[in-house]
Protein backbone atom coordinates (compact mmCIF):
# COMPACT_ATOMS: atom_id res chain seq x y z
CA UNK A 1 0.00 0.00 0.00
CA UNK A 2 1.05 3.67 -0.88
CA UNK A 3 0.84 6.71 1.21
CA UNK A 4 -2.46 8.50 1.28
CA UNK A 5 -3.24 11.26 -0.43
CA UNK A 6 -6.42 13.25 0.07
CA UNK A 7 -8.15 15.00 -2.90
CA UNK A 8 -9.94 18.53 -2.86
CA UNK A 9 -13.87 18.29 -2.89
CA UNK A 10 -14.40 21.46 -5.21
CA UNK A 11 -18.18 20.71 -6.16
CA UNK A 12 -20.77 18.20 -4.68
CA UNK A 13 -19.88 15.67 -7.40
CA UNK A 14 -16.04 16.65 -8.01
CA UNK A 15 -12.61 16.11 -5.85
CA UNK A 16 -9.40 17.14 -7.39
CA UNK A 17 -5.67 15.80 -6.84
CA UNK A 18 -3.16 18.11 -7.81
CA UNK A 19 0.90 18.05 -6.97
CA UNK A 20 3.98 19.87 -7.39
CA UNK A 21 6.03 17.24 -6.84
CA UNK A 22 7.45 15.71 -10.59
CA UNK A 23 6.59 12.07 -11.61
CA UNK A 24 6.25 9.83 -14.94
CA UNK A 25 3.37 7.74 -14.15
CA UNK A 26 1.34 6.85 -11.19
CA UNK A 27 -1.76 4.61 -10.53
CA UNK A 28 -4.59 5.93 -7.77
CA UNK A 29 -7.82 4.04 -6.47
CA UNK A 30 -10.62 5.52 -4.74
CA UNK A 31 -11.15 5.04 -0.75
CA UNK A 32 -14.43 6.26 0.30
CA UNK A 33 -15.07 6.72 3.89
CA UNK A 34 -11.41 4.65 5.09
CA UNK A 35 -13.12 1.54 4.66
CA UNK A 36 -13.94 0.25 0.65
CA UNK A 37 -11.98 0.68 -2.47
CA UNK A 38 -13.57 1.45 -5.77
CA UNK A 39 -14.28 -1.21 -7.70
CA UNK A 40 -12.20 -2.69 -10.14
CA UNK A 41 -8.75 -1.66 -11.56
CA UNK A 42 -6.11 0.95 -10.49
CA UNK A 43 -6.25 3.81 -12.30
CA UNK A 44 -3.08 4.76 -14.70
CA UNK A 45 -2.17 8.28 -14.74
CA UNK A 46 0.54 10.36 -16.65
CA UNK A 47 2.70 13.35 -15.44
CA UNK A 48 1.01 16.64 -16.96
CA UNK A 49 -2.45 14.92 -17.90
CA UNK A 50 -6.09 15.41 -16.54
CA UNK A 51 -7.89 12.28 -15.86
CA UNK A 52 -11.78 12.37 -15.71
CA UNK A 53 -14.40 9.25 -14.62
CA UNK A 54 -16.88 8.30 -11.84
CA UNK A 55 -15.82 5.62 -9.60
CA UNK A 56 -18.00 2.54 -8.76
CA UNK A 57 -18.40 1.07 -5.31
CA UNK A 58 -20.33 -1.72 -3.82
CA UNK A 59 -23.52 -0.47 -1.79
CA UNK A 60 -22.15 0.74 1.87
Amino acid sequence: MGPWIDAKNVKADEWVWETNLSFNKCEFKVLINDRQYELGENHKLQCGTSFEYTPHFHSL
